[in-house]
């Protein structure tokens, strides 16, 4: 049943609107190969089109499904389209520094580190910094 909440949470953000006139997103589903359930997403919740940007964002639904590296095969494509069709220069992520599984994916996809915000977000009732992360198109192989 988790994975239900997942996608419930997604349709609200797809209905309440994720775009302006200088603002985008563009999600991918994560589908389970044999199963054809959807399992997670990932793609762009803050496309600054005038400016050729894009912050990355994902998610993996239920535990089951999660360190089993999913992600990091989803995630080539996802920043090969952001950097080809969306025309992108750069595409940002922000990570809080006790999120080790999504700190060792980002490194994983040679985003550089390029500094902290501090109180950045709030998870669990907690204020938590962010760790900034970029990859540039030129950096992009």
């Amino acid at each position: 049943m988790e994975q239900y909440c997942g996608i419930n949470s997604e349709k609200t953000k797809y209905q309440e609107g994720l775009s302006t006139h200088n603002k985008k997103f563009l999600y991918f589903q994560l589908i389970n190969k044999t199963t054809g359930e959807i399992i997670g997403w990932c793609g762009y919740h803050t496309w600054y089109t005038s400016h050729n940007g894009a912050e990355l964002g994902y998610g993996i639904y239920a535990d089951a499904h999660k360190h089993l590296g999913l992600m990091s095969e989803a995630m080539l494509p996802i920043l090969k389209s952001g950097f080809e069709q969306m025309n992108l220069n750069r595409i940002e992520a922000f990570i809080g520094p006790n999120n080790l599984p999504s700190l060792n994916l980002i490194k994983k996809m040679n985003f550089t580190q390029e500094g902290k915000l501090r109180a950045h977000f709030i998870k669990n009732n907690q204020v938590e910094d962010s760790l900034v992360f970029s990859l540039l198109k030129a950096e992009f192989d």
